[in-house]
């Protein structure tokens, strides 16, 4: 009862709402989704060899955080050449409002 509220909710706000979103997900497959056709094309299988052997990183037992997976970063890397995103810490530094 609480979660068909909740979805009510969402649908008269237009927003999203928690339980539906896979149908959300099914109808943005049915329209074609960018993401779902970059992973159709792209191998991405055979980065992480290639992308370990390009990266130096320290060695895990001096502790600290655990590194990122570096297909992850490179994921990100392409989705934010695809969709033209900035990083903000390079607006950050480039904009005097920051400074």
């Amino acid at each position: 009862m609480l979660g068909a509220l909740i979805c009510a909710k969402a649908g008269d706000a237009g927003q999203a709402g928690f339980w539906g979103i896979d149908e959300r997900y099914v109808r943005l497959s049915e329209a074609g989704d960018p993401l779902e056709q970059l992973n159709a094309v792209v191998p991405w299988e055979v980065f992480p060899k290639r992308l370990a052997k390009a990266l130096k990183r320290s060695v895990g037992a001096k502790g600290g955080r655990p590194a990122y997976d570096p297909v992850l970063m490179f994921n990100i890397m392409v989705l934010q050449a695809l969709y033209s995103l900035r990083m903000i810490r390079r607006k950050r530094q480039s904009d005097p409002v920051f400074r």
